[in-house]
């Protein structure tokens, strides 16, 4: 389908999938879910601008965006839901207006674009009318109204540049960054694609070579009941690690933000569990030894659509000292690994009184369970032989060991 963003009225409605309002014109369009896999398109010959593709459900929830895809093109891929309701925005980078080709893919049957000479209203209608009764939601991503249909699947992070991390954009019942971080930024034989996979640019340690040394390789966050992550509901962490040695002088350090578009961001620190053991390692926190009818089994979600986990897995050192406040003040070792995950959590069911359980003021949330036998309460239970290390690997202990001499090698502080 094609038209023209010239002289049409600019869309001011917040940050959505990393996409920002224009001062152009947008057009938009309307279509029903067919219950599979969607792409929508402007990435053609007729479009002759820079765009930028935004979609909502009817109710103002943000589905995803993209401004780049194909050059200056744009192209947004999500699982729709059968019958549900999705308003489509085509709009342009900056001030940018221009004539477009919007192309919708899937599997049979397709969905039907309709046109929509204004705003879409809430409810479909054969006719839209040139002034709807309702917007969609003015800031869609910070106030949802309503949450997904049951029956999310487990989604794949994207590199989100607007963010710097992998980004789940859609609400599932996990989020994984699959092989975006496999390695670590700057490793030798491992390279993450992209550097920093933090959204405040902490960067990785570049020492070592692949899987010889350490790297944080994968992080999945899932809901424990099986259904979409929802704010009151629990879910858990998993991160898959490459522990350098036994893996006795290794530890990972969870942390979690219900606001990952804060300045600055607020961390809350989880827990540290130890590598447990060498080479590649799966560590789940909390750990999943407890039963799930344990109401301390998992970690509750918070309010706020855009939440984040970070988790940073170090060779030696000592936790990142937060600020009262819980903001990141830390510089990362040379062998460490420091990544981020973003992901989208629906808002809580009408009837839920959930709220927040997180208190910035603590060191630990306790009213947690610890994480299983691994678990690293304090960072003096983590062990370093300080005999026969090499020298990099002996100034990297922080302060259990220095370098003394090449007679003497290294030895314990």
């Amino acid at each position: 389908m094609s038209a023209s963003t010239i002289g049409k009225e600019s869309q001011q409605l917040g940050t959505c999938g990393g996409t920002t309002d224009g001062t152009g014109g947008g057009v938009w369009y309307k279509f029903y879910g067919t219950g599979v896999t969607t792409t929508l398109t402007t990435c053609a010959a007729e479009t002759n601008y820079d765009t930028k593709i935004r979609v909502f459900t009817a109710s103002g929830i943000c589905v995803g965006g993209n401004d780049d895809n194909c050059g200056l093109q744009s192209s947004v891929t999500f699982d729709s839901v059968e019958g549900v309701e999705y308003d489509v925005l085509v709009h342009g980078y900056s001030s940018a207006e221009g004539t477009f080709k919007l192309s919708v893919d899937c599997a049979t049957p397709n969905p039907t674009l309709s046109p929509v000479t204004a705003n879409p209203t809430l409810s479909p209608v054969s006719n839209p009318t040139i002034q709807p009764t309702k917007s969609p939601t003015p800031n869609p991503t910070e106030s949802p109204v309503l949450p997904p249909p049951p029956g999310a699947s487990d989604e794949f992070a994207v590199y989100d540049p607007a963010y710097g991390a992998p980004n789940c954009e859609v609400v599932g019942k996990s989020c994984s960054s699959g092989n975006l971080l496999v390695g670590r930024f700057g490793l030798s034989g491992g390279s993450e694609p992209n550097s920093s996979n933090t959204l405040d640019t902490s960067e990785d340690g570049s020492s070592g070579t692949y899987q010889s040394d350490e790297s944080l390789d994968m992080i999945t966050v899932s809901s424990l009941n099986g259904g979409p992550l929802m704010a009151g509901e629990l879910f858990n962490i998993k991160v898959d690690v490459w522990a350098w040695s036994n893996g006795d002088s290794d530890s990972a350090d969870f942390y979690y933000t219900n606001d990952a578009t804060a300045t600055p961001i607020v961390w809350t620190l989880l827990n540290t569990l130890g590598a447990g053991g060498p080479d590649r390692r799966t560590l789940t926190l909390p750990a999943d030894l407890y039963s799930p009818s344990d109401p301390n089994y998992g970690y509750t979600l918070s309010n706020g659509p855009n939440q984040a986990v970070r988790v940073r897995f170090r060779y030696s050192g000592s936790r990142c000292p937060l600020s009262t406040l819980g903001e990141w003040n830390c510089n990362n070792g040379s062998y460490d690994d420091i990544d981020d995950l973003m992901f989208t959590v629906a808002p809580a069911a009408p009837a839920s009184t959930a709220s927040s359980p997180w208190d910035n003021s603590k060191s630990d949330t306790s009213s947690f369970k610890a994480a299983a036998a691994v678990n690293v309460p304090d960072d003096t239970q983590v062990k370093v032989t300080c005999q026969g290390l090499e020298r990099e690997r002996c100034n990297a202990t922080d302060d259990k060991c220095y370098w003394k001499n090449m007679r003497k090698g290294c030895l314990p502080k």
